[in-house]
């Protein structure tokens, strides 16, 4: 993926993790009428933190792959570097 296609998708997937965080404990009881997870709230933790995680490693990723297309080998010389001679 591209960097605007991962700083996205990391966008989109912090967004969504934060609005599953700030439904009520028990959402998922009062919506399907049973208890998938016995009462104890993992299924709710695990559907608001996987995707922030998810998204933190998107836009983590897309960062990496941005500083890494501006660097310069380090035995590059001042010619490779500016176009012009200069003291190496």
């Amino acid at each position: 993926m591209q960097k605007p296609r991962l700083l996205a998708a990391g966008g989109l997937l912090i967004a969504l993790g934060l609005i599953f965080a700030v439904l009520p404990k028990q959402w998922i009881e009062e919506v399907l009428g049973f208890e998938p997870d016995a009462g104890s709230g993992l299924l709710e933790f695990a559907l608001a933190s996987i995707p922030i995680i998810i998204g933190a490693a998107c836009i983590a990723v897309a960062l990496v792959r941005a500083g890494g297309a501006d660097r310069q080998a380090p035995w590059a010389t001042a010619r490779d570097r500016d176009g012009e001679p200069g003291l190496t």
